[in-house]
């Protein structure tokens, strides 16, 4: 199959988890028997032209990670066929996804992708994939999905965790203290922290929803689907929204993933508001990739007319003119030209410094 077509497969939710399912091309019913070339699991997509692929190879991931097992396969005719994606707990054991995906385009070989988002309550343990062409298998495997707490943690996070503990364990040593006290007195069911014959406390409600961490999960996915299809103008469209979210959650190297992704796509495409442009620009210097930091200020004045963070902007631009791009001469005039136009603003100031600091031209 030309394996630049890539339909998008739907979300199917089953227990805590959330699949989505990337489809890079189906093969039909024939007389052939479809053959698997090679699969694997990758915890990143990567657009491919029209398409996606693999962007690495994962034997585990932790709980928060999108883990996805693709099939490469051959050696079915054109027409229409069936994808059928499935996730259970074990061998045989309870189908937590179960979903199909149809199409009366597709050719004879292919690259499909079946997602699972491992956020929220996912409980960790071994899950088996299974991929299914017009009901026939093409490929099943098992990955072992880590709880997130097997992490290396913080001071701060073990000095957290070890207070909690250390509390568990003085309720523990109550609870002991009470019941050989009731000694000789009938056997009461006692939880942990709570007083003996109290009433049998209601069940707990659930914990408030984030919605800001669903609405960024649920925006990632139909970011990483849109990429796969071959009219891009909508995965771009996404693209500057979910950039927006990610900088709002404070992931700024995602977010310079997304930017540099979607410039590959479109050499204009620019953030959706002026305030995500400077953190953005700030990331992609900390991590030594000026010309992304260029990409992104270039234009600032003509993309966002009006914007009060214009003199901001010119002056981190000369920063990275002098510093980073060794161009003394244009940082010198960005600086001057910061002096003259806005006097009265507070970057006025620093610009004068950093003039003053420069050497003579």
């Amino acid at each position: 199959m030309d394996s630049k077509r890539l339909a998008e497969f739907p979300l199917g939710m089953a227990a805590a988890c959330m699949v989505a399912c990337a489809v890079a091309s189906f093969a039909p019913s024939s007389l052939l028997a479809s053959t698997a070339v090679e699969d694997g699991f990758t915890s990143v997509l990567l657009p491919d032209g029209d398409a996606a692929k693999p962007g690495n190879s994962v034997a585990t991931v932790r709980q928060g990670t999108d883990v996805y097992y693709w099939v490469r396969w051959k050696d079915h005719a054109p027409g229409h066929a069936s994808l059928r994606c499935l996730i259970t707990d074990g061998p045989g054991g309870e189908a937590l996804v179960d979903e199909t995906q149809t199409t009366d385009d597709s050719d004879a070989e292919g690259l499909t992708f079946c997602g699972l988002d491992t956020t929220g309550d996912f409980e960790p343990g071994t899950y088996y994939f299974a991929q299914y062409l017009d009901d026939e298998k093409i490929g099943e495997r098992s990955i072992e999905v880590e709880s997130r707490f097997t992490q290396k943690m913080t001071l701060r996070r073990e000095i957290r965790y070890g207070v909690g503990l250390l509390a568990l364990a003085i309720l523990g040593i109550g609870w002991v203290q009470k019941k050989r006290g009731q000694r000789g007195k009938a056997a009461l069911p006692v939880a942990i922290g709570t007083r003996v014959n109290a009433p049998a406390p209601m069940a707990a409600a659930p914990a408030p929803r984030d919605d800001a961490a669903e609405e960024l999960r649920k925006c990632g996915l139909q970011y990483q689907s849109l990429l796969a299809q071959a009219d891009k103008k909508p995965a771009l469209e996404v693209g500057r929204r979910y950039l927006g979210l990610l900088l709002k959650a404070r992931k700024e190297p995602e977010a310079l993933e997304v930017f540099k992704a979607c410039v590959a796509l479109d050499a204009g495409f620019r953030p959706e508001r002026a305030e995500d442009v400077l953190p953005l620009a700030k990331a992609a210097r900390a991590s030594g990739d000026a010309q992304s930091a260029v990409a992104c200020l270039r234009g600032f004045d003509k993309v966002y007319p009006g914007s009060p963070l214009i003199p901001e902007v010119y002056v981190f631009s000369a920063r990275l003119m002098a510093e980073d791009l060794r161009n003394p001469e244009m940082a010198r005039k960005i600086l001057e030209h910061v002096v003259q136009k806005y006097p009265g603003h507070y970057v006025a100031q620093e610009a004068k410094k950093y003039l003053q600091s420069m050497p003579a031209a």
